[in-house]
């Protein structure tokens, strides 16, 4: 089953946002730490390499760190925010239970 988490209008703003990074709050950060999880996720190590000059592995433990980082600093838990319900919600679909572990 496919289900669409993001409003691509909406998510290019956040995109174009985020080219500067002093006028990105800590809920777009989220979302946007999110979305690079997920598109680190859907890539080969060896396109990671290539493209981001970067070991996959190196990357999706930033990123997760950095998402993770964002979501304690916003109250996730208790957040009714579409934004990072949205951004949960990729990192739950994209990444294994492993990594999911330690948030929920």
């Amino acid at each position: 089953m496919m289900v669409k988490i993001l409003y691509k209008p909406s998510v290019e703003v956040y995109m174009l946002a985020g080219q500067t990074p002093s006028m990105v709050d800590a809920t777009t950060r989220t979302l946007l730490f999110a979305i690079a999880m997920s598109s680190v996720t859907a890539m080969s190590p060896s396109d990671c390499k290539q493209l981001l000059r970067s070991k996959r592995e190196d990357l999706l433990k930033s990123y997760r760190s950095c998402f993770e980082e964002c979501l304690l600093s916003i109250g996730w838990m208790t957040t009714q925010n579409i934004v990072i319900l949205q951004s949960v919600t990729l990192y739950l679909v994209w990444h294994p239970r492993t990594l999911c572990r330690r948030i929920i």
